[in-house]
C-alpha cells in the first residue's frame, strides 16, 4: 500500500511539473518577453564610428601599400622578361639559364 501511494505521489508531481512546463511555454506573454533580438549594421557601424573609420582607414592604406608592391614587382618581371627575349640570342647558356632561374623565382614570389 505504501508503495502505491509513493507512486502515486511521485505521477501527480510528475503530471504537475509537466503541466506548469506546458503552460510557461504555450502562455504568448511569457515566451515574447523572453525572447528578444537585436539587429547591428556592421557596415553602419564601421562607416560612423571614429575607431570604424580609423579601422577602414588604415585597412585603405594598408591595401595600397600592397598594391604599390604589386606593381613594383609585376614592372620588374616584366623587365626581367624583356631583356631574357632580348638577349637571348647573345648570351652564353650558362648565363640564360640563371636568368631564368632568376626570373622563375620572381614568378614564385609574385604569386
Amino acid at each position: 500500500m505504501r508503495y502505491i501511494r509513493t507512486r502515486m505521489t511521485l505521477l501527480a508531481l510528475a503530471a504537475l511539473i509537466i503541466c506548469g512546463i506546458v503552460a510557461a511555454v504555450t502562455e504568448p506573454g511569457w515566451t515574447a518577453e523572453a525572447f528578444k533580438m537585436g539587429v547591428v549594421d556592421p557596415q553602419a557601424v564601421l562607416e560612423k564610428s571614429k575607431a570604424g573609420r580609423r579601422a577602414l582607414d588604415g585597412l585603405k592604406d594598408y591595401a595600397a601599400s600592397k598594391q604599390k608592391l604589386l606593381t613594383q614587382d609585376e614592372d620588374e618581371l616584366k623587365t626581367l622578361e624583356k631583356q631574357m627575349k632580348d638577349q637571348e640570342a647573345g648570351l652564353a647558356e650558362a648565363k640564360k639559364r640563371e636568368i631564368q632561374s632568376h626570373f622563375r623565382t620572381k614568378i614564385q614570389d609574385y604569386q
